[in-house]
């Protein structure tokens, strides 16, 4: 009798073990999907950014929320895939600010807008990512080449409209030296239409001084008169 109460509290201790282990291990259902996250991987952006020319610069120095954009994008370049998605909020934040706070009135026009546009939209999308648990680190590093060739793509557009303005102030503004040069040689060697006016007065008087002068007029032929050949 006492081997059968052995035997059975062996039975049942061996029962416990098994439910504890039971109750430990996850259940995997069909319909549970697992995601692994990407490892944090460190990168280099292959795109340089386009930098301003000296002129622009002196111009974009009231702008501070195109300053403040300028001064977050060194992040890009050389970073990981962690701190790109930790920077995400932050920098969309920013572009916002700077599509709405367009200052100078050369920049209210279409293109610079557009681009502003496209620079806000990388941004947002690079914000979406960091709540997607599916992203793989190719296509944050690719969001964030996007987003260098969008600003590249502002900055360029700032010069050439710098490089305009300063190409059409220098053609109305002509210096004063040049200027002196050109009227001293006004005045040396008139010109063909001063001398085409000279020639034309001339003309008029040659006509007044026949007018006025007096013509014998020639004598009229009598009648039946006929002059005898010598």
């Amino acid at each position: 009798m006492r081997y059968y109460i052995f035997f059975l509290g062996l039975i049942l201790l061996s029962c416990n073990k098994n439910e504890d282990a039971l109750s430990k291990t996850p259940i995997k259902d069909k319909d549970t999907v697992i995601v692994q996250k990407n490892e944090d991987i460190s990168f280099v952006s292959k795109t340089p950014i386009q930098k301003l020319h000296s002129e622009a610069i002196k111009v974009m120095e009231d702008w501070q929320e195109y300053q403040s954009v300028a001064a977050f994008m060194p992040k890009f370049r050389k970073t990981t895939t962690k701190e790109v998605l930790l920077n995400s909020n932050q920098f969309h934040e920013l572009t916002t600010y700077l599509k709405d706070s367009i200052r100078l009135r050369r920049f209210k026009t279409m293109s610079i807008r557009t681009r502003l546009n496209v620079l806000h939209n990388e941004a947002l999308r690079l914000f979406d990512m960091d709540s997607i648990p599916s992203i793989t680190n190719k296509e944050i590093i690719h969001e964030t080449e996007n987003i260098i060739n969008a600003f590249s793509a502002l900055n360029s557009k700032i010069n050439s409209v710098i490089k305009r303005d300063l190409l059409t102030e220098s053609l109305i503004d002509i210096p004063p030296v040049l200027e002196d040069k050109e009227l001293i040689q006004i005045k040396k060697t008139p010109s063909k239409s001063s001398k085409k006016q000279k020639v034309f007065q001339n003309r008029k008087f040659d006509k007044k001084l026949l007018k006025n002068k007096r013509i014998k007029p020639l004598p009229k032929k009598k009648k039946g008169l006929f002059f005898k050949k010598q």
